[in-house]
């Protein structure tokens, strides 16, 4: 018995915990405009086409980071079923947002480059982040132009602001597409010290001196 109530009040509690996380990405600032929606439908593709990478990005990237809540909807779905170990095809996904209200065809997450989900994945995220420093630079402003605000005040207030910022991964895995070029002298075996330019070598000269 108490058994049975223990796991009915986890059970309340998880449900409690997933509505109160539903209600602050409801609040969340979005980013606009037709580059974040392609962004996102890319995004989905490319994830539908390989689904074993959700489980690189469904660390740091939330439904709230994408320009359009359907498909930040749809992400949640595609993330839910990799989870419970279930197929992550287009059919599969748009049958799975079918129940929960969210009307998807299946050939609009087909056709999507696997290898390039991760770095699909990064886009929708950096635009997402953006949105929100961009709307908490409005709110500390605002903050700033209110004379009844000290200027303690202010800075628990922009303090507050720039804390519930989000950011990704401190390092981006280096193996995946998307990440930052290597250098290109170094490819070519240019020795380091060769690669150095004059003002490089200054400090060496003078330290010498």
């Amino acid at each position: 018995m108490i058994a049975v109530r223990l796991a009915g009040a986890a059970a309340a509690s998880a449900a409690l915990r997933e509505r109160q996380a539903t209600v602050r990405a409801a609040g969340e600032p979005r980013p606009g405009g037709p580059g974040a929606r392609a962004a996102g439908a890319q995004a989905l593709r490319d994830l539908a086409a390989s689904p074993s990478q959700l489980h690189a990005v469904r660390g740091w990237l939330r439904p709230g980071h994408f320009g359009c809540p359907e498909h930040g909807e749809l992400y949640a779905v595609m993330r839910d079923l990799a989870v419970a170990g279930q197929p992550v095809d287009p059919v599969t996904v748009s049958w799975e947002a079918s129940r929960r209200g969210v009307t998807v065809d299946a050939a609009d997450l087909a056709g999507g480059m696997g290898p390039l989900a991760v770095a699909s994945a990064r886009e929708v995220h950096r635009r997402g982040l953006l949105a929100q420093v961009d709307q908490a630079g409005r709110d500390i402003q605002a903050s700033a132009s209110e004379p009844a605000v000290s200027t303690a005040g202010f800075l628990r207030s922009a303090h507050d602001h720039l804390a519930r910022l989000e950011p990704g991964p401190a390092r981006w895995p280096a193996h995946h597409a998307g990440s930052l070029p290597a250098d290109p002298a170094r490819q070519h075996g240019i020795p380091a010290a060769s690669r150095q330019t004059p003002a490089d070598r200054e400090p060496v000269r003078e330290a010498a001196s």
